[in-house]
């Protein structure tokens, strides 16, 4: 089993400074509503100030959070890309997954 030598420090009891973007797609939305509700609930549990955008697939995710970072505390990105027949979710994973490593 892997362990993480990032240092996590439990947040203070007063996060209401703190801005969070959350992201979300279009596509695969029977899948990401759910997600989407809990993140933002779980937020507003630590009084976050919070705000959510909506782009049209998963591709378009790191784009958003390039932009956001600028602003926000923190970016949350909820997407979902289902496995098929073909290699189009190897290429979109690893073409997303490079893009949000590098924002």
């Amino acid at each position: 089993m892997k362990t993480s030598k990032t240092n996590i420090n439990k947040p203070s009891s007063d996060l209401s400074n703190v801005k969070v973007a959350v992201v979300s797609t279009n596509w695969n939305e029977e899948i990401i509503k759910p997600m989407l509700k809990d993140c933002l609930s779980t937020l507003e549990e630590y009084n976050l100030e919070k705000i959510s955008y909506v782009v049209p697939g998963a591709y378009e995710l790191p784009f958003m959070a390039q932009v956001l970072c600028k602003n926000y505390d923190a970016v949350i990105l909820l997407g979902c890309i289902i496995k098929g027949e073909t290699p189009h979710f190897e290429i979109i994973s690893q073409s997303i997954s490079d893009k949000v490593l590098e924002t």
